[in-house]
């Protein structure tokens, strides 16, 4: 008879624990919610990755332009120094 005791606190206690989260775990609602909730991180996350993408297209534009300044800067640089150069010759 032990044996069936244990069997039955067994089954009491697994069933117990069904009710239990059934009644407080996921109702359709919930898991709408959660859904809704995971979308809308998934959302925030591709938008922060396009927008990533944008601000490394921007730096890459800027840094080309940096460097066109820096190499017109030092060609502007060359000739400066050509030119004083044929004024103290003359």
């Amino acid at each position: 008879m032990r044996e069936g005791t244990n069997m039955q606190r067994y089954l009491l206690a697994g069933l117990s624990s069904l009710l239990l989260a059934s009644a407080s775990g996921c109702t359709p609602w919930h898991a709408e919610e959660y859904d809704a909730r995971l979308e809308s991180a998934e959302n925030n996350a591709a938008t922060a990755r396009l927008r990533a993408d944008q601000v490394c297209y921007r730096l890459d534009l800027v840094e080309q332009t940096a460097n066109e300044a820096l190499r017109r800067a030092t060609q502007a640089q060359e000739q400066v120094q050509q030119l004083l150069q044929q004024a103290k010759r003359k």
